[in-house]
């Protein structure tokens, strides 16, 4: 092994649910999601904390004796180390922190309040079967957390090379997407 031979090597384990973000469409003033109750509603909706172990099994793991750091990615994502914010530290405000915390309840208060108390359907892009399995599982995951809420989405598979690219991830798409490569998340 590499390490062995270096004096005072280090290794450091550490996951995030960094398998993409969700993009919503603004086009269309319309749609549930251009008001950000909604877009904060979706995200308190989501187990922030399970995503680690929806994509990558990081219960298992630690099971099996490896310790992982369990960390968020916020607006900056973690792997930039000094400029990151622990979406869950102290050094957040409490209104940001607010919004990775999995809170059901919270969520359709929210929806409520936006005029949306029965839910709401909304078109959902995405690219199945392309960046493996912590992706699909992920995707799988947001839509269950949203239904608990009321939101059912209609999933359209777009197609990678002639949809997903030139038009979906460059924003030419109605309703939600979520983009594989995202780097910047954030539920604001």
């Amino acid at each position: 092994r590499v390490v062995d031979g270096v004096k005072n090597a280090q290794i450091r384990m550490s996951a995030t649910p960094g398998n993409g973000e969700v993009m919503f469409s603004l086009r269309d003033k319309s749609a549930p999601f251009a008001d950000p109750r909604v877009r904060q509603a979706m995200a308190v909706a989501i187990d922030h904390n399970a995503t680690l172990d929806v994509a990558y099994s990081i219960d298992k793991l630690a099971q099996q004796g490896f310790k992982w750091e369990r960390r968020l990615n916020n607006f900056v994502p973690h792997a930039w180390g000094d400029y990151w914010l622990d979406p869950r530290g102290s050094d957040i405000s409490a209104e940001s922190k607010a919004l990775f915390q999995f809170d059901p309840a919270k969520a359709k208060q929210l929806l409520a309040a936006a005029g949306f108390a029965n839910g709401f359907s909304a078109d959902f892009h995405i690219v199945f079967k392309r960046y493996g399995a912590a992706f699909d599982n992920l995707v799988e995951a947001m839509l269950q957390w949203w239904g608990q809420i009321g939101i059912k989405m209609n999933v359209i598979q777009d197609d990678y090379a002639s949809v997903f690219i030139p038009k979906t991830y460059a924003g030419d798409f109605t309703g939600v997407a979520h983009a594989p490569q995202g780097g910047l998340p954030e539920p604001g």
